[in-house]
């Protein structure tokens, strides 16, 4: 039961992650970053469990991109906000 709610929550949260950091507006984009960030624990747990690795090596990688991505995206809300632009128009 717990392996079937890790893999749809793996599913969902990556899956809605990947849709919203395509976006052109930073808080989305960092919206994104942070749902794909919180399927990394499920990831973890998944790989682990299994002793995959090799995945859990590239688990921490995908991490560490999630993670850049929602401190790039969180700087550039912020930038924006600062000069008064909203989802790249100016307020």
């Amino acid at each position: 039961m717990i392996e079937t709610f890790i893999q749809f929550g793996i599913a969902a949260l990556g899956a809605a992650g990947l849709l919203l950091v395509s976006s052109s507006r930073a808080a989305v984009q960092r919206a994104g970053y942070a749902l794909g960030l919180a399927a990394q624990p499920l990831w973890f747990h998944a790989t682990v469990s299994n002793r995959q690795w090799g995945m859990v090596a590239l688990t921490v990688c995908y991490t560490g991109a999630w993670l850049t991505g929602l401190v790039r995206a969180s700087r550039k809300l912020r930038h924006e906000t600062a000069d008064g632009i909203r989802g790249g128009v100016q307020a």
